[in-house]
């Protein structure tokens, strides 16, 4: 009897330690304990790639998991929107362009930063001339630093 209460008391043991070292390697890769499984609620940052120094407006469509009314990333742009639907929003962004942050978009969750996308539909220069190539422009969505 003494011997089956070691050999339950070591199996208990050993499988304490087990679930200890699983937990403590997601901790150490971030998997638990950070929060991770609820929402992250931020923004994401929208930049622009030109391969011109004269843009005056650009035109796109962002979609993904849940989109709203954004901000201008620069004091000197105007941003102007129109909600097709809760996943997709219609953006104007109007200044003086350059290869940089061009909008700032609140979100739920950051995590979904992957999930967004921007299609560039039309650019403008700063003398109102469309521009007809759209090579070369391009843009990228990550989380804001907070």
């Amino acid at each position: 009897m003494k011997q089956v209460l070691r050999w339950a008391t070591g199996l208990v043991i050993l499988l304490g330690v087990a679930v200890y070292g699983c937990k403590l390697g997601d901790v150490t890769a971030g998997n638990i304990g950070s929060g991770d499984t609820d929402p992250t609620v931020g923004t994401l940052t929208v930049s622009l790639t030109t391969p011109h120094t004269d843009d005056g407006a650009i035109r796109f469509t962002v979609t993904g998991p849940f989109v709203t009314t954004p901000r201008a990333a620069s004091p000197g742009h105007l941003v102007f929107t129109r909600q097709r639907s809760p996943q997709e929003l219609d953006v104007v962004v109007v200044g003086d362009l350059q290869a940089e942050a061009i909008l700032i978009l609140p979100v739920r969750d950051t995590r979904t930063a992957p999930d967004y996308r921007v299609t560039i539909t039309e650019v403008a220069t700063r003398a109102n001339a469309l521009r007809t190539d759209l090579t070369g422009y391009s843009t990228l969505v990550l989380r804001s630093a907070q």
